[in-house]
């Protein structure tokens, strides 16, 4: 864990896709924030991935190198129908990256499909305006279009609340064990 305060958090989402239910989806970025500038989000392309790797290496400090080469690992199960990595660009530079991967929920009648939505990183420059929100909004608005019955995210519960998130040991799930 990178911090103590980690903690699984968990977030149903509507299982007709119906992204309208979503809150926070009138703030999708594209400069309609007022003390952001211009921003543009979009889908990470191949040509992206150098850009990706540095938004991380700088991020995460000491363990940059580690969520760098998970990016890189997990970027293989981001299919066009399963998953998600979106980054965020000011003036055609690489500020901001977050991916939603598929993974497998051990149910008690059946492997359920779900969504992992980490890592999130933006440049420690761009941090605390907005970007790291307006990637995680867009990307669940995104997800919604996939139907997961729900999203896991190991991160700090306190920042990710805002989205919808609340801590799954309270509704019976436990952390994995790998």
């Amino acid at each position: 864990m990178l911090t103590d305060s980690i903690r699984a958090t968990i977030r149903t989402l509507p299982i007709d896709g119906n992204a309208a239910k979503l809150p926070g989806r009138r703030q999708a970025i594209r400069g309609s924030m007022p003390h952001m500038p211009h921003m543009q989000l979009r889908r990470e392309q191949p040509a992206d991935h150098d850009a990706v790797r540095a938004v991380h290496l700088a991020a995460f400090g000491d363990h940059g190198q580690m969520i760098a080469d998970l990016v890189s690992d997990l970027r293989r199960s981001v299919t066009t129908d399963r998953g998600l990595s979106l980054i965020a660009e000011h003036d055609g530079a690489t500020v901001g990256h977050v991916m939603f991967t598929p993974s497998l929920l051990d149910a008690p009648r059946r492997l359920v499909c779900v969504e992992v939505l980490s890592p999130l990183g933006v440049l420690p420059t761009w941090q605390g305006r907005g970007v790291g929100s307006a990637l995680v909004r867009e990307g669940l608005r995104l997800i919604t279009a996939q139907s997961p019955p729900v999203v896991f995210v190991e991160g700090d519960p306190r920042y990710y609340v805002r989205f919808g998130f609340t801590a799954g040991h309270t509704l019976g799930y436990r952390r994995p064990s790998l």
